[in-house]
């Protein structure tokens, strides 16, 4: 049996067990499922997402993605906001300085191969790029119980289904589903759908190749409302994001808030190809706490290393979007937890968790966010695969 089947068999054991519908209590007080329910409270503190724009601000965010759902005006727009792309040659040079920058988790080549490792491993399917999708789906959703959709494109989902399902895998509970509002109307379902489709567009100026990624790895995005919760993504649940937009949205939120949750997806499937929690069980251990970077209080090691995943993530978002103040606002908290984490006991973590955690020094110690964009480019990937 190879090691990354034997990662794969650890991480259902240790994690899917909704695979039945069923959580256990103690899990979800303790947090070992639900990675990334995002608090409402939170979000208006600026803690969480970061994004909600005072009007002033959305104005001047409006004079760089105006019009982004029309593919002429995305070209347009593209001039505005990918100021961050600089030659090749200057990439090159900063890769240099580290000869062992992976970024695994906005690394295209190895989100790719994790995939096609988790097929093949699970299946012994022979796959393709052109029908990748559709079988790493459809094993997620055998691995889980779930249902998720493998179209090319994101699939929103409203239904009371969805909601029934995060009951069931402990992001929501029976009080929620029994209140009115628990389904959005169908006239908030087409704002939310009008959003979510600027969002998307958004994220492919920003950059196409992670666009393309976040439509392979994301089978669907489901949308229930819960109060005091803007969202999350669950461990059991690889491929779905749960987002539950506040009014205040507006697309630049929703498109911060989907990007936050790719991360957290394509980290949990990391882990399952090539285990970086060894002991799930020992995370909250007191000497595996991390002040988390998006709550600023102590958290097990799993959930801080997610949270500066995250917010390594926003940094490039915002900074192709040239707001540099509030990419810079994240740095600090990154920071602490990134140094708080170089001082945990080694054995919580696997090499491959320690490599993450480095590479996220690395970005700060440079302030150089083309090294993501070169790891984001997928022409080499592709042309492997096909």
């Amino acid at each position: 049996m190879s090691n990354q089947k034997r990662n794969i068999d650890l991480y259902k054991k240790n994690h899917m067990k909704s695979m039945n519908h069923m959580i256990d209590k103690e899990d979800q007080k303790v947090g070992r499922f639900v990675m990334a329910l995002h608090e409402e409270e939170d979000q208006k503190a600026g803690k969480f997402v970061m994004a909600l724009h005072e009007e002033e601000e959305d104005q001047k965010a409006g004079k760089f993605v105006m019009a982004l759902h029309e593919e002429e005006e995305d070209q347009k727009a593209g001039k505005f906001v990918m100021a961050l792309h600089e030659e090749e040659e200057d990439q090159t040079t900063i890769l240099s300085q580290k000869k062992n920058f992976h970024l695994y988790f906005l690394n295209a080549e190895q989100i790719i191969n994790n995939m096609f490792t988790l097929v093949h491993l699970e299946a012994g399917n022979r796959v393709n790029e052109l029908n990748l999708k559709k079988q790493y789906i459809s094993i997620l959703n055998k691995l889980q119980g779930t249902n998720f959709h493998d179209k090319d494109s994101v699939f929103v989902d409203f239904s009371e289904e969805f909601g029934e399902y995060l009951v069931h895998c402990g992001m929501a509970n029976k009080e929620d589903m029994n209140k009115k509002d628990f389904l959005f109307t169908l006239t908030e379902q087409e704002y939310i759908l009008n959003n979510i489709k600027k969002a998307m567009n958004l994220i492919k100026v920003i950059n196409s190749n992670l666009h393309y990624l976040i439509c392979r790895v994301i089978g669907t995005i489901g949308c229930i409302r819960k109060k005091g919760y803007g969202g999350g993504s669950v461990s059991s649940s690889i491929g779905m994001i749960w987002i539950n937009p506040l009014s205040r949205w507006n697309f630049v939120d929703y498109a911060e808030a989907i990007v936050h949750e790719f991360i957290h997806n394509v980290l949990f499937l990391d882990d399952m190809v090539n285990n970086i929690f060894p002991q799930p069980d020992q995370l909250t251990n007191s000497d595996a706490m991390v002040t988390s970077t998006i709550r600023k209080t102590k958290r097990g090691l799993d959930k801080s290393l997610h949270s500066a995943a995250v917010t390594t993530g926003l940094m490039y978002f915002y900074q192709a979007l040239n707001n540099t103040q509030k990419r810079d606002a994240f740095f600090q908290p990154l920071l602490k937890t990134v140094l708080e984490i170089k001082r945990v006991n080694s054995s919580y973590m696997t090499e491959r968790g320690h490599q993450i955690n480095d590479d996220m020094l690395h970005i700060l110690e440079t302030m150089n966010f083309n090294i993501i964009d070169k790891k984001l480019h997928l022409s080499s990937v592709i042309k492997r695969l096909v």
